[in-house]
């Protein structure tokens, strides 16, 4: 069974941009990094449910991923990878 998804914009002090639909917000998190970051790029990430106030932090770290033997030509050689990890949650203040 399915999850509903929801969505989630990114939150850097009051600006909010970007909309990512995910069915938990360590999901969105991930999207929102890998569209917004590089590899070697790390710090903190804050995302928030449309619809709420809160607002769910997480630390982030995007890395090199090497694509594996014997991999099709249009694979690029290197991408990136992103891991964040859960650090707080807070309520937004108007």
């Amino acid at each position: 069974m399915m999850s509903e998804k929801s969505n989630f914009t990114v939150v850097s002090g009051n600006e909010e941009r970007g909309k990512f639909s995910a069915s938990e917000p360590r999901r969105a998190a991930m999207k929102a990094v890998n569209k917004y970051h590089k590899i070697g790029d790390s710090g903190v990430i804050a995302i928030r449910r449309l619809g709420t106030k809160k607002i769910r932090e997480y630390k982030f770290e995007v890395t090199p991923y090497e694509a594996p033997e014997g991999a099709p030509d249009w694979l690029p050689k290197v991408s990136k990878k992103a891991m964040v990890q859960y650090v707080r949650t807070y309520t937004k203040a108007e």
